[in-house]
């Protein structure tokens, strides 16, 4: 940085600080203590004068710009978390006009060698560098205005708020699910409904950005593995529907936990536990006995529900060995304590005795500890 362009830098760093319209700007966002818990997923990279001021003073940038570009992302941080509209915004939005009337009394820093007169052939060179630059940032910035506020990555299932945003459907539902009323939009604090459209043309700008190479590194990676999980559950769901019971099992468990890409839904998961429990997989008869046992997804049937648990675990499966062993042990579900019985079924689902292995490491753990306190 030029002397000159530092005293300038300098002069503007020290009018911002001054203005009384700044103070909310002058120190990083306290978003812990304001329980602003989704500040960090919405603002990557955070800014404020005093930061600023400080890495000036050390001389932590090279040139104007680089000074005008950190000074520039607190304006835009506090636009992209307040939203256009609020008090914020338009705070934001005045401190930063003002500071392109300052910056632009600013003598630009120009290097030696770029006034000296190049050739025709370098002139072109560099004309067809910049239009690649400015290229490349406009397509950056379209890939971070794609990005769900929410998850921080390019949706696979876009739609869009009623506060216009474009959203992960997943992310948003959860959100609208767990907040309490009212409800606030996850990207401009203010209030929201729950309405949401499909974003079609969204999800195949992505798409088409992501083919051609145009958006690239962690994003695109994810996305495609995304791409990858949507092919996995449709050839799932083919199968499921041509009746084939490992499947509508596994389906049933996606949707149980909320994973490759489907939201969290007990009625359909019990619903597809009962079909594969209908082939006689044993996975499926586990499963959809603890259903029925828990009330998971529809009413509960304790009596129904063994009967289906102790199917699938005569079928080998290791789920339902361990929650005959956990009953019997605790005495639950209408069944009573019973050492003897608890003890034969806990050792079927640690000794892998079972041909089906669907059980949580949890519960592995569980039923070695009580069978060591059967054995004691």
């Amino acid at each position: 940085m030029t002397p000159e362009g530092t005293a300038a830098m300098a002069n503007i760093i020290k009018t911002l600080l001054e203005m009384p319209d700044s103070v909310d700007f002058r120190k990083p966002v306290a978003w812990r203590s304001l329980k602003l818990y989704e500040y960090p997923r919405i603002i990557a990279n955070p800014m404020d004068l005093g930061t600023v001021k400080q890495k000036f003073e050390r001389q932590g940038y090279k040139s104007i710009n680089d000074c005008a570009a950190d000074i520039r992302l607190i304006w835009s941080n506090c636009k992209r978390y307040n939203g256009e509209g609020s008090d914020f915004y338009n705070l934001a939005d005045r401190l930063s006009k003002r500071f392109e009337e300052l910056f632009s009394k600013v003598k630009p820093e120009t290097k030696k060698r770029d006034r000296e007169p190049a050739s025709a052939a370098d002139a072109g060179q560099a004309w067809r560098a910049a239009q690649a630059k400015k290229l490349r940032k406009s397509i950056n910035d379209v890939a971070a205005d794609l990005v769900c506020p929410i998850t921080q990555e390019l949706p696979f299932d876009p739609v869009m708020a009623e506060d216009g945003k474009i959203y992960e459907r997943n992310a948003i539902l959860e959100w609208f699910a767990t907040k309490p009323a009212p409800i606030t939009s996850p990207s401009t604090n203010a209030r929201i409904g729950t309405r949401i459209i499909p974003a079609i043309q969204t999800k195949n700008t992505i798409s088409t950005l992501i083919k051609s190479g145009a958006i690239e590194g962690e994003v695109a990676e994810a996305w495609r593995k995304k791409l990858a999980v949507e092919k996995e559950v449709k050839e799932c769901r083919a199968k499921a529907e041509g009746g084939d019971g490992e499947a509508m099992w596994r389906l049933g468990g996606w949707y149980q936990s909320g994973n490759h890409g489907l939201a969290k839904d007990k009625t359909q998961a019990r619903a597809w536990f009962e079909r594969s429990a209908a082939t006689r997989d044993p996975r499926g008869l586990s499963c959809f006995g603890s259903c029925l046992l828990r009330g998971v997804g529809g009413p509960p049937n304790n009596s129904l529900g063994w009967v289906y648990i102790t199917d699938g675990a005569h079928l080998g499966s290791n789920h339902a060995a361990y929650k005959l062993g956990s009953a019997f042990y605790h005495g639950r579900f209408g069944l009573p304590k019973d050492p003897v019985q608890a003890r034969f079924w806990l050792k079927k689902a640690v000794d892998e005795e079972c041909k089906f292995d669907h059980l949580a490491t949890t519960g592995d753990h569980l039923a070695a500890v009580w069978l060591r306190e059967l054995g004691e």
